[in-house]
């Protein structure tokens, strides 16, 4: 599994006709689809927005920026394989609240 998270505006709504479906859309979506790429298994990866405004009770390492044509330069940082990668997202939904 590997896990891409950035933090910040979002669009969300129900589509379908007979079977409905929750999505998300915009380029807060698009950028955490892109990292996730770069992403080893069984790792999450975030960007330097969401490493800002985590605890750092948690270990990351910094990664070498990520350049993209269609989003810019990306800071991204890799969660150490040491503890497990959902202590990661629940820290960023904590942090969010």
């Amino acid at each position: 599994m590997r896990i891409g998270i950035h933090c910040g505006p979002v669009l969300a709504g129900v589509v379908g006709e007979r079977r409905f479906s929750y999505d998300l859309w915009g380029t807060t979506v698009d950028i955490a689809d892109r990292i996730r790429y770069e992403a080893d298994a069984n790792t999450v990866i975030v960007t330097q927005q969401v490493h800002s405004r985590l605890d750092h009770s948690r270990t990351f390492n910094e990664r070498p920026i990520l350049q993209t044509r269609a989003l810019g330069d990306l800071h991204i940082w890799v969660h150490s394989p040491l503890e497990p990668a959902a202590d990661v997202a629940e820290a960023v939904l904590d942090d969010a609240n």
